[in-house]
């Protein structure tokens, strides 16, 4: 495969799973190269956001969808299946709608798919800076 090739493989692969590890072996990529690729490369570091945006957008849209329409259960009793039960998270409903709120705080929307991309950019480093613990933005870098 050329090296072009794993490049834009490695990226689709991201795209879906959100999963750098899985990315390299499915494109032959090893996580050194695509880590430095990202630092060196902008254009494959704007791919490697593009994809995060991507995948993060299937993520709040899975998420929305069991919010607002619950997720089924079965019940299970001596072994066997009695019925289902559709049970919703209140907690899910509230972190989507503070999302939202935040999103529309100012009075903006986001009208172009550019600033659907910055959106979502800027809520991933967001993340990744709760996660790590601090404002470094090198994680994107």
């Amino acid at each position: 495969m050329a090296a072009e090739s794993k490049r834009a493989k490695f990226l689709d692969v991201l795209g879906h799973s959100l999963n750098v590890s899985e990315a390299c072996r499915e494109s032959g990529l090893s996580s050194t190269t695509v880590y430095r690729l990202r630092r060196k490369d902008a254009a494959f570091r704007d791919g490697w956001m593009a994809a995060l945006g991507e995948a993060y957008a299937r993520l709040e849209t899975e998420l929305l969808g069991r919010a607002l329409f619950g997720v089924e259960r079965a019940v299970i009793h001596g072994g066997e299946i009695k019925c289902y039960v559709r049970e919703y998270s209140d907690r899910l409903g509230l972190a989507m709608l503070a999302a939202y709120r935040a999103r529309m705080k100012d009075g903006g929307s986001i009208e172009t798919e550019d600033e659907m991309r910055a959106a979502i950019t800027d809520e991933v480093k967001a993340i990744a800076k709760r996660l790590k613990g601090d404002d470094d933005d090198a994680v994107f870098a």
